[in-house]
């Protein structure tokens, strides 16, 4: 771990500037032109190569959405949020990539070029329309995108945080062996309330949740992604991974895809995938690392405040 100033960590794009309020808590504000995408590689990349990757098209910032929908529940809705991650990225010489217009991202990061398959899907994972395809079916895209660049790619939603952002993430792949072992995939499972919900549950309980999701850049690994987002496409393979198109607009849209079916992502790869208990480390509002703020569990209302909250206290946190 390398130490840094306060200024220094917080260098999140050239218009994001991390600002403490008069009430004491720390927001976002946005300045200069639109966010689209922003690259931030290491300065000094750690032995593990990770990108750390996040999309949301609401607001990050007051006035600053690319979203059709107006289902953001404060104008800065994600802002805390990639602050602590990048943060969190900084500290540990991981990548951290941000995704807001999904169009311009996915080309400016060149992920496209010499991808055969990308081009193919590109035009039905980037409709615009939410009523013909929500935004979740999108989240596949920076994953894949770069873990082609990395060995390892981190997704984090955007009412996601790392709780314990002077915890390298190693030890958590050394305690489940991901890194020694052979498999592609790590993910948490569900909340055990969401046993009986269709898509959140597998046969006999709770399934994965798609807020954290940690890839490996393995053959597998970029296999699973492509399966994932072909789900519902034609160009997609039916033989791994299928579900109805009805999810393309119906919650809980991707997570539907992971396990929901025979030809689930969960049990055509099950030897493929690291399973994690809720909560311990990582997901859900009780996450002892990673937390996971869920709507249904925080409501819209209360989400802002502790994201808020959670940046405050990680600022108070730095050096």
């Amino acid at each position: 771990m390398r130490s840094h100033g306060r200024s220094s960590l917080l260098v999140l794009s050239l218009f994001l500037s991390v600002l403490q309020a008069c009430d004491g808590k720390a927001r976002i504000s946005g300045k200069g032109p639109r966010l689209h995408y922003t690259a931030i590689p290491a300065r000094q990349p750690a032995e593990l190569d990770l990108a750390i990757v996040m999309l949301d098209n609401r607001h990050i910032a007051p006035g600053d959405s690319v979203a059709k929908e107006k289902d953001a529940p404060c104008d800065d809705y994600w802002s805390a949020s990639v602050a602590i991650n990048r943060i969190f990225a900084e500290l540990h010489g991981y990548h951290f990539y941000l995704w807001h217009d999904t169009h311009n991202a996915v080309r400016s990061s060149g992920c496209v070029e010499g991808d055969a398959w990308l081009r193919t899907a590109l035009p039905d994972l980037l409709n615009p329309d939410p009523k013909k395809l929500h935004p979740a079916w999108q989240k596949m895209l920076p994953i894949y995108c770069h873990l082609k660049q990395h060995k390892m790619a981190l997704w984090i939603d955007s009412d996601a945080y790392v709780a314990d952002v002077y915890q390298p993430i190693e030890f958590l792949l050394h305690a489940t062996r991901f890194i020694e072992g052979g498999k592609s995939a790590l993910m948490s499972l569900d909340h055990p309330k969401q046993a009986g919900c269709k898509g959140c549950s597998g046969d006999s309980g709770p399934g994965l949740n798609t807020g954290l999701v940690l890839m490996k850049n393995t053959p597998t690994g970029l296999e699973m992604l492509r399966n994932w987002m072909g789900a519902t496409f034609k160009w997609g393979d039916p033989t791994k991974v299928s579900t109805s198109g009805r999810w393309k607009t119906h919650w809980p849209w991707e997570q539907m895809a992971v396990n929901s079916g025979e030809k689930s992502l969960a049990k055509t790869y099950k030897d493929d995938i690291v399973v994690v208990p809720y909560g311990t480390p990582i997901n859900g509002p009780h996450g002892g690392y990673i937390v996971h703020l869920w709507g249904w569990i925080t409501g819209a209302g209360k989400k802002c405040k502790m994201l808020r909250a959670a940046l405050k206290c990680t600022l108070d946190a730095l050096p």
